[in-house]
């Protein structure tokens, strides 16, 4: 709701581009952690994507 709130504001183009990246890299960053939490979780590691990648 509060985002809705945001857009009754009349932001100018630079300020709409701050804002979406501003959620961009937020974004990013709670995808990563939960990357993070998941790779941890299962045990991957670097050596694990270069087994992807060689097909084993």
């Amino acid at each position: 709701m509060e985002y809705l709130k945001l857009l009754s504001f009349d932001l100018g183009e630079n300020e709409m581009k701050e804002l979406r990246q501003l959620i961009a890299r937020f974004l990013n960053e709670k995808m990563q952690k939960e990357m993070d939490k998941a790779w941890s979780e299962k045990g991957y590691s670097e050596e694990t994507v270069n087994q992807w990648l060689n097909g084993n």
